[in-house]
């Protein structure tokens, strides 16, 4: 092939080598190359997170001094459903409200509840609410900046406002209701009352839904004579402050219910506002849960909100 190629013209030697490769070419075998697979890893669906009821704690200042609250928010909020306020007894911590049931009740409404700490009273020695006593601790306009507070953040015109309180948080009930009923859409009084400040700031007419729970062995807040505790002195016994509500909501009458083996309803009937008394026979000093009671008494604040 040497010797060929010195002996051709350079198109001729180019002609020859093309040939060469061409048969070099053809004489070889190339076996195809399968690139190598990766295995696919499955991408797992993602399991949506279920939305959680929320329990928050809040602070705020007001009238100079660090006011607490805590917050539950249902699932299922709905902000016009409205919000209840719940407040604690004398020597009460707001946190411990919580076993009382109030946030199932939450639950099956939609609405949201406020636990308001109260402040610590070094004469007392105790937590407690100002209703209408001569502390001077504004917990009326503590109550007040909760609400605006939680109109901002859920832009809100206007809640719906529940309010129940506890023996002292029943006072307090009692005491908001009389000094802002544009403020409140329905009160609830646990084993309350009313001192004679709140009882004289009472005007009508009230136009607030009244539902007042008590015990007939109630030996703290009696609910045959007036309290004698100082400052808690009341103008007369339960019967007649749940009267005296009744008629600055424009009753005049009152139908009796046989409601349970223990318990008596009174229900006003031809005012403004519907108001109820449930009488408890043999309940002392202690909230209406079914460790004291044989009725359900969510069951019976449900029917009231609905009914007013």
């Amino acid at each position: 092939m040497k010797n060929l190629l010195h002996t051709v013209g350079p198109k001729m030697k180019r002609f020859l080598i093309l040939l060469v490769l061409i048969g070099i070419a053809g004489c070889t075998s190339v076996e195809p190359v399968e690139p190598p697979v990766t295995p696919v890893t499955p991408v797992p669906t993602p399991v949506p997170i279920a939305p959680r009821a929320q329990f928050l704690t809040r602070i705020m200042m007001h009238d100079n001094e660090r006011r607490d609250y805590f917050l539950y928010v249902p699932v299922n909020v709905n902000p016009q459903a409205g919000v209840m306020f719940v407040l604690h007894g004398f020597g009460g911590e707001a946190r411990d409200l919580r076993v009382l049931g109030f946030e199932e009740l939450a639950d099956r409404l939609n609405m949201m509840i406020v636990y308001p700490q109260g402040l610590f009273n070094a004469n007392a020695n105790s937590t407690y609410w100002n209703a209408n006593f001569a502390s001077g601790d504004d917990d009326l306009g503590f109550l007040l900046a909760i609400k605006d507070e939680l109109k901002e953040e859920y832009d809100v015109d206007q809640f719906t406002t529940y309010m129940t309180g506890i023996s002292n948080g029943g006072y307090m009930v009692n005491a908001f209701m009389c000094a802002h009923p544009d403020e409140i859409s329905l009160a609830i009084n646990w084993i309350g009352s009313m001192n004679n400040a709140t009882y004289n700031q009472c005007k009508e007419p009230l136009q607030v839904p009244y539902l007042h729970i008590h015990g007939t062995a109630d030996t703290t807040i009696p609910y045959d004579v007036p309290t004698m505790i100082p400052e808690f002195d009341t103008p007369g016994n339960i019967a007649y402050v749940v009267n005296h509500i009744a008629s600055l909501n424009g009753h005049t009458q009152y139908v009796t219910t046989e409601y349970s083996v223990t318990t008596t309803k009174y229900e006003f009937i031809d005012g403004t506002a519907r108001v109820w008394l449930m009488e408890v026979q043999g309940m002392g000093h202690v909230p209406p849960i079914p460790a004291f009671v044989d009725f359900d008494v969510f069951s019976i604040i449900q029917d009231f909100i609905r009914s007013s």
